[in-house]
């Protein structure tokens, strides 16, 4: 499984724009962002826009912005319908995988492994 690296600003954009992520870690922030990418590109890589030195994954509404294989910028625009039909298994199975302590689809008991 790829972790991504991310830089400071798209730390700050994801813990400031994406909804009960305020207090995330860095490394939980990361984890998620690269299951996130994960998720695009085997469930629905119709959405990945490629340009010349930048991928941006569109994952709903949140836009993930790579350059050189590292997250530079997150974008969330909420409250814009989207296209989008979410792969809740392949989630929750990424987020076992990736370790990831939070997952809203399992139950409290799963998430305290």
């Amino acid at each position: 499984m790829k972790v991504y690296e991310v830089s400071k600003k798209a730390l700050d954009q994801y813990r400031q724009t994406v909804k009960g992520n305020e207090k995330t870690s860095r490394s939980q922030v990361v984890l998620k962002l690269s299951r996130n990418i994960q998720l695009v590109k085997k469930e629905a890589p119709e959405r990945i826009e490629k340009k010349l030195f930048t991928t941006t994954y569109k994952y709903g509404n949140l836009h993930i912005a790579t350059r050189f294989g590292r997250i530079v910028s997150v974008v969330n625009h909420t409250g814009k319908p989207v296209d989008w039909t979410f792969p809740q298994k392949r989630y929750i199975q990424l987020n076992r995988q990736y370790g990831i302590k939070d997952c809203k689809y399992t139950s409290s008991k799963r998430n305290r492994r």
